[in-house]
């Protein structure tokens, strides 16, 4: 199973360790359209696509073509440029900058996943029902910082990728995110203990 993770040293953070430990093969898909960057231009034959950050609302046209399509609030800007609809939405809660205002999506997400701190916090399902993930998070929660937000979604977008539910990814990514928040980002030993 391959994951394609997007953005500005998506392949060198959480994102890659996460999906790593998780078995998936991934591949870093960093340019914008038009660079000769000897990548896929249609990311069709990746079972999902992990967006952390993008300037170009076509790459969201290929990167809709793959199965699943989790984009990290910081890149909303640019989905909402593309009117291509993501499945999941991942916001960190703790970060006023990037939260999402839904009326400003012109395509409502199959779901956006607040984190409310590394462990948990809120899912709104696109049919508008809300129901807390992980351990539910705090109010409050300090920001997770961009490696751990990363590691969620990357557990999100493999777990998606593989076949597996909404709720199956939501269990793995609390667990990913509170080894994650335990370790900092400089050691692989916290995840290889999940056993996945």
């Amino acid at each position: 199973m391959r994951v394609a993770l997007v953005g500005p040293g998506a392949g060198e953070g959480a994102a890659a360790r996460v999906a790593t430990a998780l078995g998936a093969a991934w591949w870093e898909y960093a340019a914008p359209a038009g660079d000769d960057d000897d990548g896929p231009r249609d990311l069709g034959d990746f079972a999902a696509v992990y967006v952390a950050g993008a300037d170009d609302p076509d790459l969201f046209v290929r990167a809709r073509r793959s199965g699943n399509l989790v984009v990290s609030a910081r890149a909303v800007e640019t989905l909402v440029g593309s009117c291509i609809p993501a499945d999941v939405v991942l916001v960190d809660g703790g970060d006023p900058a990037h939260d999402v205002d839904e009326t400003e999506l012109p395509v409502a997400p199959g779901a956006i996943v607040t984190a409310q701190g590394p462990a948990g916090g809120w899912l709104r399902r696109a049919d508008g029902t809300e129901e807390r993930w992980g351990d539910g998070g705090a109010a409050g929660a300090p920001a997770l910082g961009a490696q751990v937000a990363d590691g969620i979604g990357a557990a999100i977008a493999v777990v998606l990728g593989r076949g597996e539910g909404l709720e199956d990814a939501l269990r793995l990514a609390a667990s990913v995110g509170a080894a994650l928040a335990r370790s900092g980002t400089g050691s692989t030993d916290p995840l290889a203990a999940l056993g996945v």
